[in-house]
């Protein structure tokens, strides 16, 4: 989903109620004021009145359609929650924000960093295709040994070859503390 741009952080204030405990979203009620453009023949207070019946004090989000993320729509723009949160409470839009838990469903404030595009893809899980069981460590084919390495800002960094998983694991471990700093993820 392309980042369209979200409304002023004060609109979304008064839509929505955040929960830093538990990262959810809420409607808030809307006042008639907000239902300008009604061609229901019944009026505004009509529509404002059956809008907050349905949804006021309701959860906000829902499932995203990649099952990895929660997402917002605000007239009728679909918006992805954790940057509406991060709107809502920092009053900016950073180009990229990283869940640190690697759990995207998870939008406590606490959990949501800002990040660059490197970043975000450092804090990430091994891709399905790890074998070894440790991020950034795989068997060499030739020799059998355990390599050791890790791509930080689109440049590969070789920690070299061990005769130990382990070792091979310590290495990766220290490298990326050193190259991928507070973004540095050692989960398997």
């Amino acid at each position: 989903m392309a980042n369209r741009a979200l409304p002023t952080p004060e609109i979304l204030r008064q839509l929505l109620r955040y929960e830093p405990d538990t990262g959810k979203v809420y409607w808030l009620e809307r006042p008639v004021e907000m239902f300008t453009d009604t061609s229901d023949r019944r009026g505004r207070e009509w529509v404002a009145a059956c809008w907050n019946r349905r949804f006021a004090g309701k959860e906000a989000s829902s499932p995203h359609a990649n099952g990895q993320h929660q997402s917002i729509v605000i007239f009728y723009v679909r918006y992805l929650a954790h940057r509406v949160i991060w709107k809502m409470i920092h009053g900016d839009e950073p180009h990229r924000i990283d869940h640190r838990d690697l759990d995207g469903t998870n939008n406590r404030i606490g959990n949501l960093r800002r990040s660059t595009v490197s970043q975000n893809g450092m804090n990430r899980k091994p891709p399905s295709t790890n074998k070894s069981g440790i991020k950034g460590v795989h068997q060499r084919a030739d020799n059998g040994r355990w390599s050791a390495m890790l791509v930080a800002n689109g440049k590969a960094h070789r920690f070299g070859c061990f005769d130990t998983k382990d070792e091979a694991a310590k290495a990766y471990r220290k490298g990326a503390l050193l190259h991928q700093g507070e973004f540095a993820n050692f989960e398997a």
